[in-house]
């Protein structure tokens, strides 16, 4: 399943790119894999309220996780993240957090990347599954261009599961425009699985991380069918295909693509090449990620999975791909 963009840069100037979908999906190794070109930079997840990149990238602190932002509520974010697209770094304003040695030397070292980066005129990769919900926001008032990564349900949760990781529906409830007009019919249910949190007796990773799924893939549904130019890749099939996938994208962002990228994107895509990647949180072989889960979930549990994703996940995936 890959959609791509008809609209190629004619100007030699690159719009930004926001890499989003779930948790869990390849959104940091795809993120890295595009920006081995000379022509982008990576910019890591301004919307999570834990690490945002620093206020010399970005002036603005989000502090609500899966922030929703639109044209109603968009004026305090619309300058700052504005500013951090055009790539606009601020060493005064970074060295305001200064706080240790350790981060000084990371704050130079950031204002030392930047002034690459303006030199040579990249353009930034912002890498963020927390802003999901934003990503029409990104497309309309920012002008970027948009990579959603799509991932198999049973995955996703084994993923998570084996993780610990699970996620306090009260971000979602707290957001009334969103669940407006993202996530209608889903409040009810919403409610029931936060209570259950509060009893760990009633509650269940594979359950909380299903529901989990079908509120990012609703969404990432309607956005197949709303934004036919955006790019959207599964897991499984960039897994399997690594370099051929990889040289469409970079085809249809308008990226230039050469034997340097391709090895290195294989290097860090196989189990075969011994040489140090260039990534090492993005290294892995890509083809035994498949089916990965099946060797930690029950047949009962995958069963559990698919009978509570099946309404949305069909549109993704097929019977003989569970």
């Amino acid at each position: 399943m890959e959609t791509k963009s008809k609209t190629i840069t004619t100007n030699n100037k690159l719009k930004p790119i926001l890499v989003t979908g779930s948790h869990r999906s390849g959104t940091t190794w795809v993120g890295r894999m595009l920006t081995v070109s000379p022509a982008l930079y990576y910019v890591h997840e301004p919307f999570n309220p834990n690490h945002p990149p620093g206020a010399g990238i970005c002036n603005i602190r989000i502090k609500t996780w899966f922030k929703y932002i639109t044209e109603e509520n968009q004026q305090e974010y619309l300058r700052p993240i504005q500013d951090m697209l055009d790539g606009k770094y601020s060493l005064l304003r970074d060295l305001k957090t200064v706080r240790s040695k350790r981060t000084l030397k990371q704050v130079l070292k950031r204002a030392k990347q930047f002034k690459t980066y303006q030199t040579q005129h990249r353009t930034p990769l912002i890498k963020d599954p927390i802003a999901l919900f934003s990503a029409p926001w990104f497309y309309k008032n920012l002008d970027c261009r948009i990579v959603i990564m799509i991932r198999h349900p049973a995955a996703f949760v084994n993923s998570m599961r084996t993780l610990g990781w699970h996620f306090d529906f009260s971000f979602f409830l707290e957001q009334p425009l969103l669940l407006r007009d993202l996530l209608p019919g889903y409040e009810d249910e919403l409610r029931m699985e936060q209570e259950k949190l509060a009893s760990p007796e009633h509650f269940s990773f594979i359950k909380h991380g299903a529901i989990f799924w079908n509120l990012m893939y609703h969404t990432i549904k309607n956005y197949q069918e709303n934004y036919p130019d955006w790019h959207f890749l599964r897991h499984e099939d960039i897994s399997s295909q690594p370099i051929d996938k990889f040289r469409r994208l970079y085809t249809s962002l308008g990226l230039n693509w050469n034997q340097e990228i391709e090895q290195t994107i294989n290097q860090n895509c196989t189990s075969e090449n011994s040489a140090s990647p260039l990534f090492y949180v993005t290294k892995r072989d890509s083809q035994r990620e498949i089916g990965k889960y099946k060797l930690s979930l029950t047949p009962s549990e995958i069963d559990q999975i698919r009978e509570i994703t099946q309404d949305i996940s069909q549109h993704f995936y097929t019977d003989e791909e569970w």
